[in-house]
């Protein structure tokens, strides 16, 4: 069973897995980045988060396809916290990486929550 977190890139934790897309590359959360099209897009008011969400799902079942040893690979761990800029109680895709697809359609993740920061990090 994997226990599925949300956090700002800030969090420290040795869980931690960026999926902004200014992760490493070739780095385990390249396999989850939404692109900048859908980053600017929503910041430009061009798309919104109906549009931005369908998108995001689509490039995830895509990617789910096309990098399956990245997301065996997260699945595979015990805790996970997924990172990226956004802040706190926004839209954002870790959210819906973490909360509405991992911890709604794979039977052995649980999505926890959004690690909020409490002074130490």
């Amino acid at each position: 069973m994997t226990d599925i977190w949300t956090a700002r890139i800030s969090y420290p934790g040795p869980d931690k897995v960026d999926i902004s897309m200014k992760c490493e590359p070739r780095s385990l959360g390249t396999a989850f980045q939404p692109g900048w099209d859908l980053i600017m897009g929503f910041k430009n008011g061009k798309i919104t988060e109906a549009q931005y969400y369908q998108a995001y799902w689509e490039r995830m079942r895509v990617s789910y396809a096309t990098n399956k040893p990245y997301w065996d690979a997260l699945m595979e761990r015990l805790e996970v916290t997924l990172v990226c800029f956004c802040r706190i109680d926004t839209f954002c895709h870790r959210v819906i990486l973490g909360r509405d697809i991992l911890g709604k359609h794979f039977n052995n993740a649980t999505y926890k929550g959004e690690r909020i920061p409490n002074g130490r990090w």
